[in-house]
């Protein structure tokens, strides 16, 4: 079996070190037996207990990984062995993950025992989430020509409240055509293949794990917006698509392809 001392393991915590256990089934321990011990890693949504209605996943990263051998050598006298959990992970994850280790253990004759584990692994020391306000409107719309405060907030990877500065804070004008066409595609590559600029691009500061944002957009503008927040130093992002349209009395006589610009203070 694996020991893996907690429940959570993170990138770079020097105490990741993971302890492997074998023994017959008559209880000796299994000696200088041969196990192989596989890894496949996963995204999960990315929660903390009292940050309710915070998203704290980047919608604009998908997260896939090949298998990864950790572990191929020997037991020692006691059937243990041990090794670090330092995962092969990148930069491109939305958020937390967890890793399922596969164990196998072989004998001599080639025959082999197997164990399977799991456990959270976070790709980063600190996350940062947002809070949209639920709209009156449809669905939960929200209305122009109205400020709405987006909250901020970053935590470790335990949920502890921490302060940050510098944080990006970028807004996108997503074309309604598209977004119906290609709901399912990915956000980053239309960004990056349509060259599109942030109609918001700035910076804020959190304080004890909190901060906020005004956004506004103003008549004649309307449609659906990415906001996005962005750690730079610690590399997690969040973000979220937002419909904003017109109060309802307005909308009658509107020009389906009116769309002027957005303000935020």
């Amino acid at each position: 079996y694996l020991d893996f001392k907690k429940e959570m393991i993170s990138k770079g915590d020097a105490d990741n070190n993971i302890k492997i256990n074998s023994k017959w089934l008559h209880g000796a321990p299994a000696k200088n037996l041969a196990p192989k011990v596989e890894v496949t890693v996963n995204q999960i949504p990315t929660v903390f207990k009292n940050y309710k209605d915070f998203i704290f996943d980047d919608p604009t990263r998908t997260f896939s990984a090949e298998d990864q051998v950790v572990f191929d050598d020997l037991l020692d006298e006691n059937g243990d062995a041990s090794f670090d959990a330092n995962l092969e992970i990148g930069d491109a994850a939305p958020g937390m993950l967890r890793a399922y280790f596969t164990t196998r253990v072989f004998e001599e004759g080639g025959d082999f025992s197997i164990d399977r584990n799991s456990v959270i692994y976070s790709p980063y020391k600190n996350y940062v989430g947002i809070k949209v306000p639920k709209g009156d409107e449809y669905n939960g719309t929200l209305v122009t020509d109205k400020d709405h405060i987006v909250e901020v907030a970053t935590v470790d990877a335990t949920g502890k409240p921490v302060s940050r500065r510098n944080l990006s804070v970028k807004v996108y004008n997503i074309q309604w055509r598209w977004w119906w066409d290609n709901y399912n595609e990915d956000l980053s590559s239309y960004i990056a293949n349509n060259g599109i600029t942030p109609i918001l691009d700035t910076k804020i500061n959190t304080t004890n794990g909190k901060g906020n944002f005004t956004l506004r957009v103003n008549r004649p503008s309307w449609g659906r917006y990415l906001v996005m927040v962005k750690d730079n130093e610690g590399g997690h992002a969040t973000g979220q698509v937002v419909y904003i349209d017109w109060p309802s009395w307005a909308r009658a006589n509107r020009q389906d392809n009116e769309n002027a610009s957005i303000y935020f203070s």
